[in-house]
This record gives C-alpha cells, sequence and structure tokens, in this order.
C-alpha cells in the first residue's frame, strides 16, 4: 500500500491506497487543479461517485509521509510530485489499464498528462526546499485572462490603427492581401506590456500541445464508457486562465483575418475614426462568434467549439453529413467501431499552408526551421526526381500503387521521425480516396477514411495510437469488400501500417 498526501496552503489530506488509486490522482492533474475543490472534481472524471473527500485523513503542512512507507505526495501550490519508499512514479505521457477490478466503478484508463509546468522527482535529501522555492515562484508569478486582449480591445485598437496606416501609406485594393497578411503577422508577434512581455503568439501555442491531449484522451474516454466524462467548472482557475486547444487557434487564424478585411473595407470607404473602427470591429467580431460555422459542426457557432474546448469537452457531430445507406455508417451505427459517438477534430492545417511561422502550431521559430527542412528533404525522398521512364527491377514485384510512392526502407527506419512515418500513411491513402471518387463511391466511406487517419496521425501514445489503427484496418477491410479490385491496395496499405507501428515500438 502507498501512503498518498494531496497538499496546499490550506492544509493536507491523506490516503492510503494501492497504486492504481495513486496513478488516477496522478492523472487527475491534466485538469490543472489548484485547490483541494478542484482536485476532487478532476478525480471524478475517472471516480464520478468516489468520496475521496470523506475518507481522507487530516495531514498538517509541516509533515508528511513517513520515510519507511511507500509514499506520493502531491503539492497543488508548488505544482510539485514527490515519491519515496518502494513507489517510483510513473513516466510523463503514460497510460495504464487498471487490472482485476482495481478502478472499482469508475473508468479502467488513466493518462498520465500533467502540465508540463509540474515537477516530478524522486525524494531525496533536497525534496522539501525544492518544493518551497517552486512555491515561492509560483506565487511571484502574475498570470493574465489573455482572452480579454486577444478577443478585446487591445486587439481591436491594433487592427484599427494598423489599417488605417496601411491604407493612408498605399491606398486602393492592390497590395491588400499582403498589407493584410503583413498586419496579422505583427500582432501575433509584437511583445505587449499587457502580456508581460510576450506577444499574443505565446499565449495561444503555450498550452496548445497539452490541450490537445486532454481532448483527444476525453474522446477516447466518451467512447469507450458511451457517456461523457466531466467538464472543467467554469469557476476553476484553469477555466479562467485557460489556454488556447489547437480548434481555438485555427479559429483565431479566421476571426483576425475577418477582422482586418472588415477593418480594411470600412476604410477604403471612408472611416477614418479610429474609435468609430473599434465600434464596427467589435461589432463584427460580434456576429462572427455567434455564427455557425459551414460545416460538420452540427450548426454550432464558433463561441460554441470555443467553450467546448475550454471546458476540456470534445465537440460532437451530428453524424448529419452521414449516408445512412453505406455499409460503413450502418457497422458505425450498429457500434462495429465503438459505442461513443463521432467527434469533431481541427489540426489547424490551413495555418501551416501559410509558410509563414507567426502562423504555424510550432512554438518556437528554431524548431519551425527544423521542421521546414524535415519536410523538404522528406518530399525529396518521396519524390525523387527521375529522368527517363522509370524500370522495375527483375528482383522486385512491380508496385501495386499507381499514383503514390513511398520509400518505405527509408520511413521505417527507427530514427525516422515517428509524426512523418505516420504521414507517410497518407499518401497511398490519398491514391485509395481518389480512386473511389473515380468510381463514384458515396462519400461516405472517403470521410470514414480520413476521419480514422486523421484520428491515428493525432494520437499522442500507444494506447491511443493502436486503438486509432484499429479503426483505419477496419475501414480499409470495409473498403475491400465492397471494392474488389482495390483489395490488393488495401491489404498493402494495412501491411504498412502495421510496419509503421511496429517501428514506432522499436524506436521507444
Amino acid at each position: 500500500m502507498i501512503r498518498l498526501t494531496l497538499r496546499t496552503a490550506d492544509g493536507g489530506m491523506s490516503w492510503t491506497v494501492d497504486e492504481w488509486t495513486v496513478f488516477v490522482a496522478l492523472a487527475a492533474l491534466s485538469a490543472e487543479p489548484e485547490s483541494m475543490a478542484e482536485f476532487f472534481d478532476a478525480v471524478r472524471r475517472y471516480q464520478p461517485n468516489h468520496r475521496w473527500d470523506e475518507t481522507g485523513q487530516a495531514a498538517d503542512q509541516g509533515s508528511c509521509t513517513p520515510e519507511h512507507e511507500s509514499w506520493c505526495l502531491i503539492d497543488l501550490d508548488s505544482q510539485s510530485v514527490v515519491a519515496g519508499g518502494e513507489f517510483t512514479l510513473p513516466k510523463r505521457g503514460a497510460s495504464f489499464r487498471a487490472v482485476d477490478n482495481e478502478q472499482g466503478d469508475g473508468f479502467s484508463i488513466v493518462w498520465i498528462d500533467a502540465p508540463r509546468s509540474w515537477s516530478f522527482q524522486p525524494g531525496g535529501d533536497d525534496w522539501r526546499s525544492a518544493i518551497a522555492e517552486r512555491r515561492e515562484t509560483l506565487e511571484r508569478h502574475k498570470r493574465i485572462a489573455s482572452r480579454a486582449i486577444l478577443y478585446g480591445r487591445p486587439m481591436l485598437e491594433f487592427v484599427g490603427n494598423s489599417v488605417l496606416a496601411k491604407v493612408e501609406k498605399e491606398p486602393g485594393d492592390k497590395h491588400r492581401y499582403a498589407a493584410i497578411r503583413e498586419i496579422h503577422v505583427a500582432w501575433l508577434m509584437t511583445e505587449r506590456q499587457d502580456l508581460l512581455g510576450h506577444s499574443p503568439r505565446h499565449p495561444l501555442l503555450r498550452h496548445r500541445e497539452h490541450i490537445a491531449r486532454e481532448i483527444n484522451h476525453r474522446s477516447e474516454q466518451w467512447s469507450i464508457q458511451g457517456f461523457a466524462p466531466p467538464a472543467l467548472n467554469v469557476n476553476s482557475a484553469a477555466y479562467e486562465f485557460a489556454g488556447y486547444g489547437t480548434s481555438e487557434v485555427a479559429l483565431y487564424f479566421d476571426l483576425i483575418r475577418s477582422v482586418l478585411e472588415e477593418a480594411w473595407e470600412r476604410v477604403v470607404e471612408g472611416e477614418s475614426s479610429c474609435e468609430l473602427l473599434i465600434e464596427w470591429l467589435a461589432e463584427h467580431l460580434d456576429q462572427w462568434l455567434d455564427q455557425p460555422l459551414e460545416d460538420e459542426s452540427g450548426g454550432q457557432s464558433c463561441n460554441d467549439l470555443i467553450e467546448s474546448e475550454r471546458r476540456r469537452m470534445p465537440v460532437v457531430s451530428d453524424d448529419s453529413h452521414l449516408d445512412c445507406d453505406c455499409p460503413i455508417c450502418r457497422a458505425q451505427a450498429e457500434g462495429a467501431f465503438g459505442t461513443g459517438p463521432t467527434f469533431i477534430f481541427s489540426d489547424g492545417h490551413h495555418l501551416e499552408l501559410e509558410d509563414e511561422f507567426a502562423f504555424s502550431l510550432t512554438e518556437s521559430h528554431e524548431e519551425w526551421e527544423r521542421e521546414q527542412i524535415g519536410f523538404r528533404d522528406y518530399g525529396t525522398e518521396l519524390y525523387p526526381p527521375v529522368q527517363g521512364q522509370r524500370k522495375t527491377r527483375n528482383d522486385e514485384p512491380e508496385s501495386v500503387w499507381k499514383s503514390s510512392s513511398v520509400d518505405w526502407d527509408n520511413v521505417l527506419r527507427t530514427d525516422f521521425p515517428p509524426l512523418l512515418a505516420k504521414l507517410a500513411i497518407g499518401f497511398p491513402l490519398a491514391e485509395l480516396v481518389f480512386e473511389l471518387q473515380k468510381r463514384g463511391a458515396d462519400s461516405t466511406l472517403t470521410d470514414a477514411l480520413n476521419t480514422t487517419f486523421g484520428t491515428f496521425r493525432r494520437a499522442d501514445d500507444p494506447v491511443a495510437e493502436q486503438s486509432a489503427a484499429e479503426g483505419l484496418r477496419a475501414c480499409l477491410e470495409q473498403l475491400a469488400e465492397t471494392h474488389p479490385e482495390l483489395m490488393a491496395r488495401s491489404a498493402d496499405l494495412q501491411s504498412r501500417l502495421d510496419e509503421v507501428l511496429r517501428s514506432a515500438e522499436r524506436s521507444t
């Protein structure tokens, strides 16, 4: 058994529990609790009927668990986890499945997804002083609810003044697109005093990956257990100071472009007062956020989508785009691919197409430059320059693929980037989608292929990756059944999928 202690400035509680219960407590940290009440709310994601708040024993600030026991301390004020005795802390990003009814009446999978700001360390001679130093540092750290700046008057004022200056310098529409793009970059990249010296791009991307993991795992949990896990409380600190997920970052890009276009139109038409322009833009912004998206969002507005992500809740599709006569749709409706709903995800792909660091989803410029080099090299490897007609060697079978070519020997190296290896699956998959379109196949089959591939590509832990791969494999099997002429390509792609998964296991 393990002595688990939870501590805040207002007090502490301790429990003697098994290892699985400690994993549940550590998994709850992904909700970024800052108080006992917020921690207990986070535990309800996995154990909705728990009574931790009633069963714990009081633990004062000066004490910790006995050194001779296996123990784990969670200190919310310093964002620290310390373990000692025979208990070893799990790795970040690990996932665990309960065995032998460990979870009781709760969910049977947990993900250790504490934010990167949290410290995980083994108990040693200096752990108490390390916690004290971290607590003092965090107490001095000032936080800002950045949405008031990114969506409020500061942004509108920046846009208004910038557009007025641009149009005055270069009137007309000749350089409109370039000017709007330039202002957009400047807004995202300019350091601001009201953001503590950071640019707007900093809060937009700082927590994006953590929120993406949260949304992915909540959607997987929802699919498995058949009902939604609890959302973040709107009164919690994690909600008030919430970061931005991928969907909101992508929507924010579109919003700023729309606000800039509106500002340009108003100024070209003769508006010269920045104050009046700000009033017009504020009204335009509200209307834009309240309008439903013209896609598969089920009529939900941009505000609805942003609010769901802010509360760490996946967005559910209404499946209105699916054809009920499609075998894939019927199989899904019958639960062949799981009992949960279909979810809507945004990968922000159109931001990367801008080919500009300011708009990309990569935090550091150095990392973005490395990615650009990697993608250029990858494209060269996939499509090397060819002179004359390509011939097939006598000792190699002719490829089943007609319009796509991947250097699988290179992709399956253990040092090849895992993300790019998963992306390689998309090239032959694109050929299959094209072949289906040529045959006039129902769009639901291509939708299913794209959706499952997107889930596989976004999966960030082995459990989710294997689960997503099974979904993609099932779609490929269905394709082979309904289109026997594509069976060879379906079988080859399933084989490549298995190879990519094995390669990922060898590289870890």
